[in-house]
């Protein structure tokens, strides 16, 4: 059984010494300590001894200096080990992905969908997306101003829980009787002159009203960016072969020997960055990641809400309610550019290279490839020759996540028998929206072999001729071309 909402020091307080506790015959109830049990619906006294238990007090909490729940918990021991705890910084490109700035918890490693979530003695909406294939509460949607402690039970839960109790529970009690008025401000920045800092404001405030009891709380996080080319000593890569062979359009693309047959590459001559030797003895344009490595992406936060206790006759009246809204960037790294059908290599039109003739019409590099017959989208036979590149921006994704919740529950005694009957609405849901690096491969297509319109759509072909239903039909894109506000246009 799991015993709730008590430190365990007390508990053994009062216990101890357990043979003078068990020799007085004549124990007056009202001196008996009145225990909330967690793992089942079964009240009594402890005859089974007490369990692991963790509990982060205020002092623990202020201490700690920690601005969200996961920077509080990451560092305790029952959360190491095994995989489930998170802080997502970084999201892939599509909405399958978790979204950046949410956080996970798991004890003992055994995956966050392992881990039950409570704040007060009761569930908690799981976050809208899942880490994979597993649920998760993002515990960044918790008020850290509203809590009051935390209780961590690193052991199995009883099955009033379920399955996701397995790994133990995690239950965060909030000020539901807090008197006066309290502020908190936290600012934190590094002596760089990159500004990552963060900033945070908690305001609580409790009151008696008759008697009842109303606290009151709100927070507020900003968090900066902070990328790996902020600091020298992670701008540069470390590792010689931590390289991809897409470079950036920016940086010019890779050319095929071959075109469509297998062969090595070469970098295009106006290549911006450092050649790479690789394996296979190429001299390529490389790409490195680190130069779009956010260690930790802009993050902001709002909480606010209210605990409200009182008594109705002899009924105990609780409601608590909290709203939070957190907005997140996440970044990854641009998107590499495939054909159409998602192999490498896209083709490009032979007269992409005529940038390159030499003063005497000749051309070095053509004479270097193997120009081969492609078909375009639209269907015509053409000739050109394979590239490697990827676009220029980070696959760029906004989040916005809405957590509402809201529990409201009677308690009372009829005889030696005492019930409890509560109504929770609990909500989370997220918005996710691609602002930049996530691109319409059908349209980039066409505008690398001249077929697409100046209104965004795609030019048929007649058989003779290409037509644009609306719209004039654009020049090529040429990838190799740089600094041209036609050609970027």
């Amino acid at each position: 059984m799991f015993r709730q909402l008590t430190i365990a020091a007390a508990i053994s307080a009062s216990l101890c010494p357990v043979t003078s506790v068990y020799a007085q015959e004549n124990v007056e109830s009202e001196n008996i300590e009145r225990v909330e049990v967690t793992g089942s619906r079964l009240k009594g006294v402890d005859l089974e001894g007490t369990i692991p238990l963790t509990v982060l007090d205020q002092d623990a909490i202020k201490r700690s200096g920690a601005n969200t729940i996961h920077e509080l918990l990451k560092d305790l021991s029952v959360f190491k080990g095994g995989s489930g705890t998170f802080s997502t910084s970084e999201s892939g490109g599509t909405s399958t992905s978790t979204p950046a700035g949410q956080s996970a918890a798991s004890l003992r490693g055994m995956g966050p969908s392992a881990t039950l979530t409570l704040i007060n003695g009761r569930r908690v909406a799981p976050s809208s997306f899942a880490a994979g294939t597993e649920n998760f509460v993002d515990v960044n949607s918790i008020p850290l101003a509203a809590i009051e402690r935390i209780d961590i039970l690193a052991t199995g839960a009883s099955a009033v829980y379920g399955a996701d109790a397995v790994a133990g529970v995690i239950n965060y009690i909030l000020k539901d009787d807090f008197e006066g008025a309290e502020i908190n401000t936290s600012f934190s920045d590094s002596f760089n002159s990159h500004d990552e800092s963060k900033k945070q404001l908690n305001l609580v405030y409790g009151t008696k009203i008759g008697d009842s009891n109303l606290t009151v709380f709100a927070d507020i996080f900003d968090r900066n960016a902070f990328k790996a080319t902020d600091r020298d000593y992670t701008a540069s890569p470390s590792l010689v072969n931590g390289y991809s062979y897409l470079p950036k359009l920016e940086n010019s693309p890779n050319i095929y020997y071959f075109s469509s047959r297998d062969g090595n590459e070469l970098a295009s001559p106006n290549c911006k960055t450092e050649l790479v030797t690789t394996e296979f003895g190429e001299q390529i344009c490389a790409y490195y990641p680190n130069q779009d490595d956010y260690l930790d992406t802009p993050f902001e936060s709002l909480s606010t809400g209210f605990m409200f206790n009182s008594t109705v006759g002899e009924l105990d009246w609780h409601t608590d309610f909290f709203y939070s809204q957190t907005k997140s960037k996440a970044y990854s790294s641009p998107s590499p550019i495939n054909q159409i059908n998602d192999d490498d290599g896209p083709f490009i039109l032979e007269d992409a290279l005529f940038i390159y003739d030499n003063e005497d019409g000749t051309n070095d590099l053509m004479d270097q490839l193997y120009i081969d017959p492609f078909y375009t989208q639209a269907g015509r036979e053409v000739y050109g020759f394979g590239f490697d590149a990827r676009f220029n921006a980070p696959r760029t994704v906004e989040v916005e996540t809405k957590n509402f919740r809201l529990v409201s529950s009677l308690a009372g005694d009829i005889g030696d028998w005492g019930w409890e009957s509560g109504v929770t609405f609990s909500r989370s849901s997220s918005e996710q929206e691609a602002i930049d690096g996530v691109y319409n491969r059908y349209q980039f297509h066409a505008a690398i072999t001249g077929e697409l319109c100046s209104d965004g759509t795609l030019a048929n072909y007649d058989g003779t001729n290409l037509n644009c239903a609306s719209g004039d039909l654009l020049p090529f894109y040429n990838p190799f071309v740089q600094g041209d506000a036609a050609n970027d246009a």
